[in-house]
């Protein structure tokens, strides 16, 4: 076992450090977008688009990769984002409607987003509530909007709302959530 052991470490620290890689390389490229940009234009939302679909690629095979989000707009200032995400077949439970886990994973993951977009900030989540306010269609787009409602040195509070694009007007859930903040801890 001393050896299989000293394998399992050198498998962990080479995942680790190549997971390090990919988070230097891709929030290098956010931060020289940020600092190099002179105003908030439509090229800037393509460049972070192309960033965040990058992002995805190498995501696929886990759970937000799976779930396929996309940015559709991102409000700096205004500290809030629009993240879709396409309704899949597998995302349905018995009813023929989106599985409420799922329905958690897209609120989380676009809090998630929208905090790697304005806030710049490995944060993982603290707590999530959720309000499921209707049966969501397992077919469309679905649209998560978040906007950050506290921003403090350790802890970033969102406030999220999912509806489908075909019926903006009709939530289908909302969410608040709280996620902690890391000095220092570039998301990718």
């Amino acid at each position: 076992p001393p050896m299989a052991e000293k394998e399992k470490k050198g498998l962990f620290a080479r995942l680790r450090d190549g997971l390090q890689k990919t988070r230097d390389t891709l929030m290098g490229r956010v931060d020289t977008l940020v600092k190099e940009t002179r105003k908030i234009d439509d090229e800037f939302y393509e460049e972070l688009e192309d960033i965040l679909a990058e992002a995805e690629e190498r995501n696929k095979g886990m759970v937000a990769g799976m779930i396929k989000p996309y940015l559709i707009d991102c409000d700096y200032n205004g500290r809030r984002t629009l993240i879709g995400f396409p309704a899949q077949d597998w995302e349905r439970n018995p009813n023929g409607v989106i599985h409420g886990g799922i329905i958690a994973t897209m609120l989380d993951t676009a809090m998630g987003i929208t905090t790697i977009c304005i806030v710049d900030s490995l944060t993982p989540t603290i707590n999530l509530h959720i309000s499921y306010l209707r049966p969501c269609p397992a077919d469309g787009i679905l649209a998560v909007k978040s906007q950050i409602t506290m921003e403090g040195g350790s802890v970033v509070q969102l406030r999220s709302e999912m509806y489908d694009t075909r019926e903006p007007e009709v939530l289908i859930a909302t969410a608040e959530g709280a996620f902690r903040r890391f000095k220092n801890a570039k998301p990718f």
